[in-house]
């Protein structure tokens, strides 16, 4: 099933600073492959580049959730 973009944003204020780094690395994870799959679904995406939407995406929502960037 996928998810819609105000679900996806929902889901990243629910991820506490204070939680585990194992729990926000899933969650951070799936969320990731939430955003990218809907991106991808209405947006031709070279595949060449999907690896780079991915790890752009990632850093992003980490930085949301007060992590650092990888």
């Amino acid at each position: 099933m996928k998810r819609n973009f105000a679900h996806c944003f929902h889901s990243i204020r629910s991820i506490s600073v204070t939680e585990e780094a194992e729990n926000n690395t899933d969650a951070l994870i799936e969320l990731t492959a939430d955003i990218v799959s809907a991106y991808v679904s209405k947006n031709p995406v070279p595949l060449g580049e999907l690896p780079a939407l991915i790890g752009q995406v990632h850093a992003a929502l980490k930085g949301i959730v007060g992590g650092s960037p990888e």
